[in-house]
C-alpha cells in the first residue's frame, strides 16, 4: 500500500502546522486548559475559515469531500500541537455520525453548519461500564406522543458543555443491538450536565438525561439501527486518533533531541553519551512504527477496504508507543519534564489520556488475535 500523502494532503499538514504554531502557542494551550468552555474561539474561527473543520465533508454539504486520510493529516497536526479544543467531538464523533447516519434532510441541514465552525457537536455514547459494545448501553429512549424521552446518564462526553447538539446512542429495544440515534439541542429541559476532571486537560463531562423529549424528527437514521453506524464511526474515530497520537509522538522526540543537544553535564551535552542514545533510538523506532500502523489503517479506511485488524494494530501499537516514548522522554529531561513550566507535561498527560479511549491496548490485541484466527 503506498502511504505516501499527496500534494494536497501536504498543504493541509502545512497549513495545520503554521496555523497552530501562530494561533496556540503554549502560552494560549495554558489559557485554555484553565478556562471553564476549554477551547478558544478565535481558533476554532480561525479552523472553520480555512475549510479545516470541513475537510471529510462531502461536496454536497458544502464540505471539501476530503478522505479520512485527509482529516488524518490533519489530526497528525493537531497532535504536533497538543492541540485541545471540540474539532475531535465535532468533526469526528458527531460530524462521521451524521455523515453516516442521518437523513438527508438533516445531513443538508447540519452538516454545512458543523463545516463551516458554526455548530458543535458531541457523541454522547459510554456508561458506567465504560465499554463500547452494543448491551453496555442501557439509556433508554421511551416512545410517547410521537416522540421520544430520554432517561439515563451519559459519561465522557467530550466538550459536552459547549456543544449545540448530543448525538446520543440509547435503547429503544431490549434486544442487544437495539440502539437508535438522537440527536439532542443541548439546551434541552431535562439535561444536567456535570464536568468531570480530566489528566490531559481536555473538558469531558457527564450528562444526565431526566425525561428529555425528543420530537422523532430528531431520530438520527433507522429506528433499532443505530449501532451499525457507530461501529463505523468507533473504526475511524480510532484510527484519526491513532494519526493524533502519532504526531504528538514525533514531537515529544524533536523536544528530547534537542534537549539532550543542549543539557550540558560532565562538560559535554548529554546527547553524547550511549545511553541516552539508546534511549533516543528507541523512541525514534517507536514513532516511526506509531505513524506507520496509523497511516496504514487510516488508508484502508479511506479507501473503503477492510480494516477491522489493521485499526486495531495500530491502537495496541500506539498506545504502547505513547507510554514509552513520553516515559523515556522524561528518563531524558529528567526533572525539567515534570515541571509545569515545560511542555513536556501537556504531550504526557493527553497521550495518557488517548491510551484509554476507544479500548485499552489488551481490548485491541484480543481483536488483533480473533482476526488472525487465535
Amino acid at each position: 500500500m503506498d502511504l505516501a500523502l499527496s500534494e494536497t494532503q501536504q498543504m493541509l499538514k502545512q497549513l495545520t502546522r503554521e496555523l497552530l504554531e501562530k494561533e496556540f502557542p503554549s502560552t494560549t494551550l495554558r489559557e485554555v486548559e484553565a478556562s471553564e468552555e476549554g477551547y478558544s474561539r478565535e481558533l476554532w474561527k480561525r479552523l472553520g475559515e480555512l475549510g479545516l473543520t470541513n475537510v471529510a465533508i462531502s461536496e454536497a454539504y458544502g464540505g471539501t469531500g476530503g478522505s479520512l486520510l485527509d482529516l488524518g493529516v490533519v489530526l497528525e497536526e493537531m497532535g504536533r500541537g497538543v492541540y485541545i479544543g471540540p474539532f475531535f467531538a465535532t468533526v469526528v464523533l458527531g460530524g462521521l455520525t451524521l455523515l453516516y447516519a442521518a437523513s438527508e434532510a438533516q445531513k443538508r441541514d447540519l452538516l454545512p453548519k458543523v463545516g463551516q465552525g458554526q455548530v458543535l457537536l458531541s457523541l454522547a455514547l459510554l456508561e458506567e461500564e465504560g465499554r463500547y459494545e452494543p448491551d453496555a448501553i442501557h439509556l433508554q429512549a421511551e416512545r410517547r406522543d410521537g416522540g421520544y424521552v430520554l432517561q439515563g446518564t451519559k459519561l465522557f462526553v467530550e466538550y459536552g458543555h459547549v456543544a449545540d447538539y448530543l448525538v446520543c446512542v440509547a435503547r429503544t429495544s431490549p434486544q442487544q443491538e437495539g440502539i437508535s440515534l438522537f440527536l439532542v439541542p443541548r439546551s434541552s429541559p431535562g439535561i444536567t450536565i456535570t464536568p468531570l476532571i480530566t489528566t490531559g486537560g481536555d473538558k469531558q463531562v457527564e450528562v444526565q438525561f431526566r425525561g428529555v423529549e425528543v420530537p422523532e424528527s430528531n431520530l438520527i437514521g433507522q429506528l433499532n439501527q443505530g449501532w451499525s453506524a457507530v461501529r463505523r464511526v468507533l473504526e475511524a474515530a480510532t484510527a484519526l486518533l491513532c494519526m493524533q497520537m502519532a504526531g504528538m509522538g514525533e514531537k515529544v522526540l524533536e523536544i528530547t533531541v534537542e534537549y539532550v543537544k543542549q543539557r550540558v553535564q560532565f562538560g559535554r551535552p548529554v546527547g553524547s553519551f550511549q545511553a541516552v542514545q539508546h534511549h533516543a533510538a528507541n523512541m525514534a523506532i517507536l514513532s516511526d512504527g506509531a505513524k506507520l500502523a496509523a497511516l496504514e489503517a487510516v488508508s484502508r479506511l479511506s479507501q473503503g477496504l477492510p480494516a477491522a485488524k489493521e485499526v486495531a494494530v495500530a491502537k495496541a501499537f500506539c498506545g504502547r508507543a505513547g507510554f514509552e516514548i513520553t516515559y523515556n522522554s522524561h528518563e531524558l529531561n529528567a526533572g525539567v519534564g515534570f515541571m509545569k513550566e515545560s511542555d513536556l507535561q501537556f504531550y504526557t498527560r493527553q497521550m495518557h489520556g488517548m491510551r484509554l479511549r476507544f479500548g485499552t491496548t489488551m481490548d485491541h490485541l484480543k481483536v488483533v488475535a480473533r482476526e488472525y484466527g487465535f
